[in-house]
């Protein structure tokens, strides 16, 4: 497919740039800037860490883990084996481990039925779902 535009201010815009490029500006600069401006105790990956290069997650983590030397102490959270397990949380989604384990996990789960948001059911039929 070609570009949106090539007009070279708006390359980022419309993501016009080479991969590794994105990955270093734009992926890992936005989680450089959240990190900076806001020192979050925890950063939580979804899913799909693993189209990341390794080499990039491993610059992501010796960042975070690294920043300022500060002694706040943080976490990263993941749900695959896209990180290793010696520094990282593995978060076991509406799940658990189990058994007994030699590593932190976690668990999450959804605050309403069939929804990550807090829903109010419909009475009508069928049932809907609207988030708030």
């Amino acid at each position: 497919m070609p570009p949106s535009s090539d007009d070279p201010e708006l390359r980022l815009l419309y993501g016009n740039l080479p991969e590794e490029q994105w990955l270093q500006e734009v992926w890992l600069g936005k989680l450089k800037e959240v990190i900076n401006k806001y020192q979050p105790d925890i950063i939580w990956f979804d899913s799909w860490l693993d189209r990341i290069p390794e080499s990039v997650r491993q610059d992501f983590c010796a960042y975070y883990l690294n920043a300022k030397r500060r002694a706040q102490e943080v976490v990263i959270v993941r749900k695959q084996n896209d990180l290793p397990l010696d520094f990282t949380v593995l978060d076991h989604e509406k799940a658990r481990a189990s058994g007994a384990s030699d590593h932190v996990w976690m668990t999450d789960d959804t605050i309403s039925t069939g929804s990550w948001c807090f829903t109010r059911w419909s009475t009508r039929w069928p049932r809907t779902a609207s988030c708030y």
